[in-house]
């Protein structure tokens, strides 16, 4: 009996302990809100580089500067697959990185 109560409280701290699904991002630029920089940093990687990159508000990402609007590409179900459009970011923005980030949910802003 000893062993169940064990292996019960085991399973529920092992999934207290997991973390909430993070998603992959190749960040191209982060620029203070309401920048008309995004649009130029948008414009240019669609146009030179021709990657389809996005542009999202951190306080949506869990993980990202919430004061700043992001370009990135993604977002990827991997670090790997990140890591895989990186080389292709850096021919277009050389300082360009992988970073996780969770979706804020709706409405917890």
């Amino acid at each position: 009996m000893r062993a169940i109560r064990f292996l019960c409280l085991a399973a529920t701290l092992a999934v207290a302990a997991t973390p909430a699904f993070a998603e992959w991002y190749v960040v191209m630029g982060s620029f203070p809100q309401g920048s008309p920089e995004v649009d130029d940093q948008l414009y240019m990687i669609a146009n030179q580089c021709d990657l389809a990159a996005e542009r999202g508000e951190g306080f949506d990402l869990v993980g990202m500067n919430p004061d700043v609007t992001l370009v990135f590409l993604g977002p990827y179900p991997s670090k790997a697959r990140a890591k895989k459009a990186l080389p292709a970011a850096r021919r277009c923005v050389p300082d360009a990185f992988v970073k996780s980030a969770t979706p804020r949910p709706a409405g917890d802003h």
